[in-house]
């Protein structure tokens, strides 16, 4: 395989079942995708973990990465949570344990959502003690920054992960650092070696209602909005190789797609934008 890992993230994919997903990604040019733990919890319980590591081997994709966890996080609490991010984030650490073997990933991305008040030694311990529960159960952790966090942006999300102790490697969302503070010294300041993950997705020039509903709904394909994206993705090139990248999709209208036709439209996005970045087109089929 030339260049990144092409990673197909779960976001445009979240309305659809586990062998719907499989069926799609295998007939594209992505190679790996991802899966929400919240996905978990119901396919365990509609089939069991035994059936899920059955369909994800015979399909041939790989699963890059178990994303998010939040458990992780001192004061870690559901309390104030509306239903839906309450359904997404709650797992435990045995969980998160179980669903990564019976997926086959070797990797668990971590991000912030329902901790305490930040302090950075208390997370950065805390960060810490996880990566070292993570590598004992066969796992490579990652960090994500986000600006419905509080650890909002890439200068605070680097600086954890430095804190951290060095155990922990970046996941680096393209849409989180234009809608915090995209600043690209800060960017070019952080060791492409310790970037794990590029999350490639666009958005409007303006919120749509709060950062959470932008986030989750109001996402656009790669190349589609308003963000310099072709700005962000020549400073990660002059850094250094691109590990593993891929389009992370949230939107209403990606709910709306089959997955063969979102998996289409972000591989088109994204070949526009960047076509080393993107799986070849040829082999994305027709739509059913």
């Amino acid at each position: 395989m030339s260049g990144p890992r092409k990673v197909m993230w779960g976001a445009a994919l979240m309305s659809h079942g586990l062998q719907d997903r499989l069926d799609a990604v295998a007939a594209s040019g992505f190679s790996h995708m991802t899966v929400f733990p919240a996905d978990m919890k119901g396919w365990r319980d509609e089939m069991g973990f035994d059936a899920i590591r059955r369909a994800v081997e015979a399909s041939g994709v790989r699963i890059a990465t178990l994303d998010p966890y939040t458990g992780w996080a001192p004061g870690w609490s559901l309390e104030g949570l509306d239903d839906f991010t309450k359904d997404f984030i709650d797992v435990s650490e045995d969980d998160i344990w179980r669903m990564a073997d019976a997926l086959g990933t070797d990797q668990v991305n971590c991000v912030e959502s329902a901790g305490a008040d930040y302090e950075e030694a208390r997370y950065a311990d805390a960060l810490g003690g996880f990566a070292e529960r993570a590598r004992a159960h066969g796992l490579k952790p990652t960090f994500e920054f986000m600006p419905t966090s509080k650890v909002r942006d890439l200068a605070t999300g680097w600086s954890l992960v430095e804190a951290a102790g060095g155990t922990v490697d970046l996941t680096f969302d393209t849409w989180h650092f234009w809608r915090s503070d995209p600043d690209h010294e800060t960017l070019r300041r952080v060791p492409m070696d310790r970037i794990a993950e590029v999350q490639i997705a666009d958005g409007g020039a303006e919120i749509v209602e709060d950062l959470q509903t932008d986030l989750l709904y109001h996402r656009k394909v790669p190349g589609e909005g308003d963000f310099d994206l072709a700005r962000t993705i020549s400073v990660l090139r002059d850094m250094g190789p691109i590990r593993s990248t891929g389009p992370e999709t949230f939107s209403s209208e990606m709910n709306e797609l089959n997955p063969a036709e979102a998996i289409r439209r972000n591989a088109e996005g994204l070949h526009a934008l960047a076509p080393d970045l993107a799986p070849s087109l040829s082999k994305i089929g027709e739509t059913p």
